[in-house]
């Protein structure tokens, strides 16, 4: 009976730990969480001022908005990507990312950043009228249209974040969690279809609707698919620095990024797939405007960010990934996923800069290639400030809630059991139907 006892006393003391650390999280509100504050406001306050200078001119010349269009692209794939890993979690009933959901649903607030910027960028646009793109020449688009689109996302992560938060902030008892649990997948399968949606948009409109001779059927799709692999790899690099200044390891146990490591390792693959059968595509090809394309979009001006974007989208974390004594660890994939959130900022700025550098009368066939635009210290400020407004967001949000979701944390519990067998103690999972 003793070593049927041992286990769930450990377990029971173990439990009270980790509600005692998640109801009064240390470290978040602390010297620490000043200096993250203070920098990050200092950063995104630079930005404001930097991109209200740029809303105060002309519109002309249209380059000078490429970086802005990249940092509003760096935030769709990362911080309004990291939502997707909950709806995942919950779709597929996957109790390892219950302590993950939390930071996820979290960084959808970066919506707050996104939205606004977003819609400033649709009123640079140049004329639209019998520019090739999915409009057909539709009154109010495409800034009515993507306008729309973009502040429905944004509400659907705030609704999202303040559904999955409420138990948190007020009483919630076991019988609520089954129908929190149905309306975070309702809201979050919503949340997924608009922003592959909005990805659809921000590439076809912002990008490929700018560059004469762009047309493709894959890039679209593939940029928000690739969003997955960029959002995952936040939430991965968010709640590993979360675990270690919010002092919530045992909330925050190995399994989660073990196991996130491995969708890490899939969607990596995928991104390489991706990449193959675009280039493949213009490869072969070999029309005039298709080699024109090769060369704007990776080998010309922009080789060195194609090159990055490459080596630290795919080749670092494969590198990484494929061992599983690197998988099963924080650091490894915590490394894996610092490498593919840069090497998301790369991409978006060898998509959207030559686009922006491009964008002007409408032209059926590119005649000649522009040189590289480089960035200049607004831009610099712009392209970091805007994700760091959006990390203040989520690190002030965090001062409100407890870093990991309580509730689902407690019906994740209920669900397991500490068992001798043999010589070893196993435990035994239920899954819920």
């Amino acid at each position: 009976m003793s070593e049927v006892l041992g286990p769930v006393a450990r377990r029971r003391a173990h439990q009270a730990e980790i509600e005692a650390l998640l109801t009064r999280p240390r470290g978040l509100a602390g010297p620490a969480f000043g200096a993250a504050a203070g920098v990050l406001g200092l950063l995104a306050l630079a930005a404001g001022v930097n991109l209200g200078m740029l809303a105060l001119g002309s519109a002309e010349p249209r380059a000078k908005w490429g970086y802005t269009a990249s940092a509003v692209a760096f935030l769709l794939q990362t911080f309004q990507g990291a939502p997707l890993l909950a709806l995942t979690a919950r779709l597929t009933k996957s109790l390892w990312a219950a302590s993950l959901n939390r930071i996820a649903e979290l960084m959808a607030l970066g919506g707050l950043i996104t939205a606004p910027v977003f819609v400033l960028l649709l009123f640079q646009l140049p004329d639209w009228h019998t520019r090739p793109s999915i409009w057909f020449d539709w009154p109010g688009a495409p800034q009515g249209y993507d306008a729309a689109a973009i502040l429905m996302l944004a509400l659907a992560g705030l609704s999202l974040v303040e559904l999955t938060t409420r138990p948190d902030r007020r009483s919630a008892n076991p019988k609520h969690w089954a129908l929190l649990d149905a309306g975070a997948g309702t809201l979050g399968a919503i949340y997924a279809l608009l922003y592959v949606y909005v990805q659809v948009l921000l590439m076809g409109d912002l990008a490929m609707s700018l560059v004469p001779g762009w047309h493709s059927a894959i890039v679209p799709a593939s940029h928000a698919i690739q969003g997955l692999q960029a959002g995952f790899a936040s939430v991965v690099l968010a709640a590993a620095l979360t675990r270690r200044l919010g002092r919530v390891q045992h909330a925050m146990p190995l399994d989660a990024f073990w196991s996130a490591s491995k969708l890490l390792l899939a969607l990596t693959l995928l991104f390489f797939y991706l990449f193959w059968a675009e280039f493949l595509t213009y490869w072969y090809g070999r029309r005039p405007d298709e080699q024109t394309l090769l060369t704007l979009l990776m080998f010309g001006p922009y080789a060195v960010p194609f090159a990055l974007s490459l080596l630290l989208n795919f080749a670092a974390p494969f590198a990484l990934l494929i061992w599983n004594r690197v998988r099963r660890s924080v650091a490894g994939p915590m490394a894996a996923a610092a490498s593919i959130v840069l090497g998301s900022l790369f991409e978006q700025i060898r998509l959207f800069v030559p686009a922006w550098s491009l964008a002007g009368p409408v032209r059926k066939e590119l005649e000649a290639i522009p040189p590289a635009v480089f960035p200049a210290l607004p831009d610099v400020l712009i392209l970091i400030g805007l994700p760091a407004a959006a990390a203040l967001l989520t690190i002030c949000a965090l001062r409100a809630v407890a870093p990991v979701s309580i509730w689902e944390y407690k019906s994740e519990l209920l669900l397991k059991a500490d068992e001798p067998y043999l010589r070893a103690e196993v435990t035994v999972l239920a899954k819920p139907s």
